[in-house]
């Protein structure tokens, strides 16, 4: 009933993390499409740690999320 009846304001979107903070109304992003977040932690692990701490501004900001995906996803 709380999560329900409860929303939550982004703001400008600078502190808050894009794939693993509870902002959408599925839950957390990693969550909700495990395997996309599994094929962007992978890219994240061979570049810098800052980038792993996508924001939801940098993350919206001209599709900035889905210049992450590199390679082939499959279904």
């Amino acid at each position: 009933m709380a999560a329900v009846s409860m929303t939550v304001k982004i703001g400008d979107g600078a502190s808050a993390r894009l794939w693993t903070d509870n902002w959408a109304p599925v839950g957390q992003l990693c969550h909700f499409a495990p395997q996309l977040f599994a094929t962007i932690s992978k890219l994240f692990a061979t570049i810098s740690k800052a980038s792993r701490k996508r924001t939801i501004r940098d993350g919206v900001f001209q599709h900035g999320w889905a210049r992450d995906i590199v390679g082939t996803p499959t279904t």
